[in-house]
């Protein structure tokens, strides 16, 4: 499903970068054994012994820690991921539920520069066109997006919600390597 998806299209090899950097996070992380279960594609070229030397690092933490730690560094869809994750304790260990609620806050902020930039593009024009401001400093950051405070032309004091740049093709491309990898693991791992 996604190895023919970025065999048949051009931006496949970055596809493909993309996939191996989740791999990669998630062994340095500890997580080999399920790594080398999955009979990932050889295409990967990923150095699982390698990767046991690096794991050294993070072996004081624990499992919730480490899982934690990989969402962060893996970025806006697997920090949703991890939200949502902290709210099923139906699902979830409560161990990982408390490390998973970790990452409800805490996002960084984008700089206001870009925020600017997607702002107008957004709009198709300049953003003094709509508002007399837009603060600089936001209200606050998440995962997907950031909320700044502005005010209109007409003087009305409004709320901006906008999207990290380019992040609808971030989420796309890990959504459908989440999805390969879980038919990996229904494949390949007995009684997840």
């Amino acid at each position: 499903m996604l190895l023919n998806r970025i065999e048949s299209i051009g931006r496949g090899i970055k596809d493909l970068q993309r996939f191996r950097d989740i791999v990669v996070v998630f062994l340095r992380y500890g997580y080999t054994d399920i790594a080398e279960a999955l009979h990932l594609p050889s295409a990967l070229d990923i150095p699982i012994k390698r990767m046991r030397e690096e794991q050294a690092r993070f072996q004081d933490l624990s499992s919730p820690e480490r899982l934690r730690l990989a969402f962060e560094e893996l970025g806006p869809t697997f920090v949703k991921l991890g939200q949502i994750l902290s709210t099923r304790p139906d699902f979830v260990p409560e161990e990982f539920i408390g490390e998973l609620t970790k990452l409800q806050s805490g996002a960084g902020a984008i700089p206001y520069e870009q925020i600017i930039e997607v702002l107008e593009s957004e709009l198709r024009a300049p953003s003094s066109r709509f508002f007399r401001s837009v603060n600089r400093r936001p209200l606050g950051a998440a995962s997907i997006a950031q909320v700044h405070k502005a005010r209109l032309k007409n003087g009305r004091v409004v709320v901006v919600k906008v999207q990290r740049p380019g992040i609808e093709d971030v989420v796309q491309v890990d959504l459908e390597i989440m999805a390969y990898i879980a038919s990996l693991i229904e494949d390949h791992l007995e009684g997840w």
